[in-house]
């Protein structure tokens, strides 16, 4: 993983399609959209499992700060590290 893109509420269809999806992260910055639908139409648009994206997310984040454990949840990306302390 050399570069990673970070995709909200609006995005390229073309470029979504076509990224190597351990390149790929979501976000919803400064949009009130939810994570969830921004999942859901990222996988809609690449004709992707919803939980199989969930987890490639998941992998990329946890790639990007080492020792951290991550979830996707509701409207942000939530990290908790190792020892369990929570960041948002």
């Amino acid at each position: 993983m050399a570069y990673i893109f970070s995709f909200g509420e609006h995005y390229p269809e073309q470029t979504v399609r076509t990224m190597p999806v351990d390149c790929m992260f979501l976000e919803t910055d400064d949009s009130p959209v939810d994570i969830e639908e921004v999942l859901h139409r990222v996988a809609r648009t690449r004709g992707t499992d919803v939980e199989e994206l969930r987890q490639a997310i998941r992998e990329n984040i946890q790639k990007v700060f080492l020792g951290v454990k991550s979830c996707i949840f509701r409207e942000r990306v939530v990290l908790f590290v190792a020892h369990g302390i929570e960041r948002q």
